[in-house]
């Protein structure tokens, strides 16, 4: 099944006078500027101001990639609403404390833990990012002990915003992903599945 989007490209604007190139497209309402080009911020042009102006955003992005590759935890005090929410996959939601936490457990099987952001949107009120995590698999991790194993998560972000500060935080990551590459998980054959007689579709013709 493949993945239906929301966004709908509208039009493609010419690259600006330092190379930059973007995509204008809509969701709902908002009208969103996308960058083709990689950890670029990405402009709401909708009517009406988002809820951070600019600068705070491509700030909050800078500061947010600080925090996780620093590693600086603390840093989430300046970011994140005292009453913030966390939500992950396979864990309740979380607070503030909770998801610093949960954080740190990442740290703690991943010394090296770091993030690379290659996308943002932002519309009225919420931001999302596209990135990938790596890390050295060197700690316990879901009852796997230490491998030693270079991992890569791909995840992807969506950040609500209000007053200035982040409220809430939804969060898909792979983490079965991650667990397939420190075991003996096997991997899934797609190729092999699409082959199988027991998956293929057959039609009927009156």
């Amino acid at each position: 099944m493949g993945f239906i989007s929301p966004y709908k490209v509208t039009e493609e604007i010419p690259p600006t006078s330092e190379g930059n190139k973007y995509l204008r497209f809509t969701y709902g309402n908002d009208i969103v500027e996308i960058s083709c080009k990689p950890i670029l911020f990405l402009r709401s042009i909708q009517e009406g101001e988002p809820q951070m102006p600019n600068e705070l955003i491509k700030l909050f992005i800078q500061r947010f990639d600080n925090m996780l590759n620093t590693p600086d935890l603390s840093i989430a005090d300046e970011l994140f609403a005292p009453h913030f929410i966390a939500h992950f996959p396979l864990t309740p939601r979380m607070n503030l404390s909770n998801f610093k936490n949960f954080m740190q457990g990442f740290y703690d099987a991943f010394p090296d833990f770091r993030q690379e952001v290659h996308d943002s949107i932002l519309t009225n009120a919420r931001l999302v990012l596209r990135v990938t995590y790596y890390g050295t698999h060197q700690g316990d991790f879901m009852g796997i002990p230490a491998t030693g194993c270079e991992v890569t998560m791909h995840g992807i972000s969506i950040f609500q915003i209000e007053n200035g500060l982040i409220v809430e935080h939804w969060a898909e990551i792979d983490v079965f992903g991650v667990v397939q590459q420190i075991s003996a998980m096997p991997s899934i054959d797609y190729k092999s599945i699409e082959k199988s007689s027991t998956f293929q579709l057959t039609t009927s013709h009156n």
